[in-house]
C-alpha cells in the first residue's frame, strides 16, 4: 500500500517537472501554415488578386498562418 502511494507521488513529481518543458517547447515551435486552395473559375492571376488580400487579413486577425 505504501509502495503504491510512493510510486504515485514519484510519478506526480516527475510529471510536474517535465510538463512545463513540453508546454514551453510547443509554445516556441513555429506554427505550420494551413494551405488554402480554391477552384479556379477565373485566371490564376485574377484568383490570386481576389483571394490573397482575404487570406492575409484572416491570417493577421486570427493569428493562424494561411498560405
Amino acid at each position: 500500500m505504501r509502495l503504491a502511494i510512493m510510486a504515485r507521488a514519484v510519478f506526480a513529481l516527475a510529471l510536474a517537472m517535465v510538463w512545463p518543458l513540453t508546454v514551453q517547447a510547443q509554445a516556441q515551435a513555429p506554427a505550420k501554415p494551413y494551405a488554402f486552395n480554391v477552384l479556379n473559375q477565373r485566371t490564376l492571376a485574377l484568383t490570386a488578386e481576389y483571394w490573397n488580400p482575404i487570406l492575409t487579413y484572416v491570417s493577421k486577425k486570427s493569428g493562424v498562418p494561411l498560405e
